[in-house]
């Protein structure tokens, strides 16, 4: 090989290495970003439970989330001088997820006014599954032979999350009831499209730009539909204050962040690592709602954690 072909070689070489490690920063980012996302995400419904217990309801915790989240977009938006109107087909779709997610965040954080936090983050919890099943039913995700096995081990770790968080919350029967199951259920349903379709908006809106008409959006829904319904109700107390400034925090920290991660890392992956979100959830529940715990718990954490584990092996690494 004489010196200019060994060059050319060494060159390209450099050049797909120095590719690998951009895209490999790339999606390490986005996982991170998801994961502190999820996190965030995960402490909103234990300090809307506070606030709830104070004499806060459902509509007045919405509305402070999507006004704050707004606020913190709109400043975003602003510094960085980014351009943020829709027009036509892809205004109204962009509407009707916005509207599609608000809706689903009223059925998650009001189930919690009927069942239990634990339980309702275990209902909620299933929307990776469901993720997965939809990309399967809509063609993004085709089973062959040769990945077969990756597919039913990741499934299979799905399942052995969902066991390890039944053990987790020690489940009882008793505490069901069935308005708060429904609830939990829908807004798994409705994540889970969302994840799914929400998805295709990214390759043509900025993540912020989605934030923004979310946002906005659902803070005028809750708006009109505070106004027409039971009102708003102030916190009675500083826990209360505590409770609904908590929501406001967490949510719009994950809100900034879960769709910038998305579309880093696509909608599968993300899904996967929101897993982290019941764990949070669940812990958090404990230690500021004295939720009980027991030795039985703990042998379910540990198979959430590994079930997360087997799970997102074949979606995040390959």
């Amino acid at each position: 090989m004489d010196y200019k072909a060994s060059s050319a070689l060494s060159i390209q070489n450099w050049q797909y290495s120095d590719l690998g490690k951009r895209l490999l920063t790339k999606r390490s980012l986005g996982i991170l970003i998801v994961l502190f996302s999820a996190a965030s995400f995960g402490a909103v419904t234990p300090f809307a439970r506070i606030a709830y217990d104070r004499g806060v309801n459902v509509i007045t915790v919405i509305m402070a989330r999507y006004a704050v989240a707004g606020v913190a977009v709109i400043l975003y938006l602003a510094w960085h001088r980014q351009p943020w109107r829709l027009f036509g087909n892809l205004l109204w779709k962009t509407l009707g997820l916005a509207l599609v997610l608000g809706v689903a965040s009223y059925a998650y954080l009001g189930s919690i006014k009927y069942i239990p936090v634990s339980l309702s983050a275990l209902i909620y919890y299933t929307n990776p599954i469901l993720v997965s099943l939809f990309a399967f039913l809509i063609g993004k995700r085709r089973i062959i032979k040769k990945d077969q096995a990756a597919y039913y081990l990741t499934f299979g770790g799905q399942l052995l999350s969902l066991f390890g968080l039944l053990l987790l919350l020690r489940l009882s029967w008793n505490a069901l009831n069935l308005t708060g199951v429904l609830m939990a259920a829908f807004s798994a349903v409705s994540f889970a499209l969302v994840f799914t379709f929400g998805s295709r908006l990214l390759r043509s809106i900025p993540p912020m730009v989605l934030n923004l008409y979310i946002a906005i959006v659902n803070t005028i829904f809750f708006a009109i539909v505070g106004m027409l319904s039971s009102g708003f109700t102030p916190p009675e107390d500083n826990p209360g204050w505590i409770g609904i400034i908590g929501v406001a925090v967490f949510f719009t920290i994950g809100f900034l962040g879960l769709f910038v991660g998305v579309r880093m890392i696509g909608p599968s992956r993300a899904a996967c690592l929101t897993n982290v979100e019941p764990v949070v959830t669940i812990t958090l529940a404990i230690l500021l709602l004295s939720e009980p715990f027991s030795s039985w718990q703990f042998v379910g954490g540990g198979a959430v954690i590994f079930g997360i584990f087997i799970m997102c092996y074949n979606i995040i690494f390959t």
